[in-house]
């Protein structure tokens, strides 16, 4: 069988090393395809790759910022705006500069836009440098001796080549799901013009207009995201390991009408509402609930890069869905049945370690979605067999979902 419904835990899973793979190749093409410019973006890419750590750089291309310059790029050269190009260009050694830094050998001097006016952002590490004000929008990088070196406007400051992958406190520190190395955060601009075009974008009817607002500091909302990923860890820790390999980056934003979604063009990030006990009378369990439904879409986009889960044309037949009120593809479908599946097994988990028999029913309630799911699927001749394959092992878990063994000690009020 060429997919399975159980989590990969491991990194060097084939499903995702494939589409570490696709994301390499097309690095490459971009800088094979660009100019020899010896001051240029694209010069200090090939740089930062040549010094770069090669799990580091796998990591780097398949965190969700990269996806989105790279998606973003192909959008601007298909419609020919060159200084759009050129301007995105410069963005790239911000993307490679992690896996540099993470290796031992020193690199030269590269250029790299900051963000937000003095901060050095580099996706994939634990912290922001937030470097001496300054009006040029850039700094030049380098790695001398076990010094990181940041130029701007002439003047260099040193620092300790590891700050950057060092987690430790103050004002730089990035939240993260405690215990993991996913990033929480809403305030990269890319983010925010993310979120700006999905509300920009008219929904369909019968659903209201968006009102999503990222939240601005992400430190507010990490308890309640870090507890619920803690109780996912106790109820099934396969499902959190592998959370934790294909989530990159996770989203918290508000909204009295939207509660998250994951999309291929970000894969790798989880775009998920953040929630008090003024707006759910449980926010441990909703956000729970709702990382293991998003982190189920990312596994199974991930598996779609290796297995057809459709007959031909088959992903494209309106069906009816248990989570949505109008007609979805059966692609959608098939997705909400996979989610639903994999929620109610770690629903019942949680169950089981908590005591809390709300668990239990929020369980019932998704198995029986997915059955709804699956019998339409069933009947549609949508599905190839690799797809029906996969239904089939997703039903036999979620139907007795506490089978196996279950880690960690009852920890009552993890449902609150």
């Amino acid at each position: 069988m060429t997919a399975a419904f159980v989590p990969a835990r491991q990194p060097d899973d084939p499903a995702l090393l494939a589409c570490g793979d696709a994301a390499l190749r097309s690095l490459t093409a971009v800088l094979n395809a660009g100019g020899a410019e010896p001051d240029g973006p694209l010069a200090a890419a090939r740089a930062l790759v040549e010094a770069a750590d090669p799990a580091a750089l796998r990591a780097a291309v398949l965190h969700p910022l990269f996806r989105h310059w790279r998606s973003t790029l192909d959008a601007r050269v298909k419609i020919g705006a060159g200084d759009r190009i050129s301007a995105w260009l410069d963005s790239l050694p911000r993307l490679l500069l992690a896996p540099a830094l993470l290796a031992r050998d020193d690199f030269a001097r590269v250029r790299v836009p900051l963000v937000r006016g003095d901060q050095l952002r580099v996706p994939g590490l634990p912290r922001h440098l937030v470097v001496r004000p300054g009006t040029d929008p850039s700094v030049v990088v380098s790695r001398e001796g076990g010094e990181l070196r940041v130029e701007r406007d002439g003047v260099t400051e040193t620092f300790p080549a590891g700050i950057l992958a060092a987690a430790g406190l103050g004002e730089s520190r990035r939240p993260v799901l405690a215990g993991t190395p996913v990033e929480l955060d809403a305030t990269d601009p890319w983010v925010e013009e993310v979120l700006a075009g999905v509300n920009a974008t008219p929904s369909p009817p019968p659903y209201p207009p968006r009102d999503i607002r990222p939240v601005p500091d992400a430190t507010r909302v990490e308890a309640v995201f870090s507890r619920a990923a803690g109780l996912i860890g106790r109820a099934w820790p396969d499902c959190l390991a592998e959370l934790t390999t294909h989530v990159r980056l996770v989203v918290p934003f508000t909204s009295a009408l939207m509660e998250g979604w994951t999309s291929l063009s970000h894969l790798g990030a989880i775009f998920l509402r953040a929630v008090s006990g003024d707006d759910v009378p449980h926010p441990v369990r909703f956000t729970a609930e709702r990382l293991v439904h998003e982190a189920a879409h990312t596994r199974l986009y991930v598996l779609s890069v290796r297995t057809r889960f459709f007959a031909e044309g088959g992903q494209h037949r309106l069906l009816s869905s248990p989570l949505r009120k109008d007609a979805r593809p059966a692609a959608g479908v098939y997705h909400a049945a996979f989610v639903l599946a994999r929620v109610a097994v770690v629903m019942a988990r949680a169950a089981a370690v908590t005591g809390d028999e709300r668990f239990a029913e929020r369980g019932h309630e998704c198995h029986a979605e997915f059955r709804e799911a699956q019998d339409t699927l069933a009947t549609s001749g949508a599905l190839s067999e690799a797809g029906t394959e996969l239904l089939e092992e997703a039903a036999a878990h979620a139907a007795s979902p506490a089978s196996g063994r279950v880690s960690g000690a009852r920890a009552e009020g993890e449902g609150t």
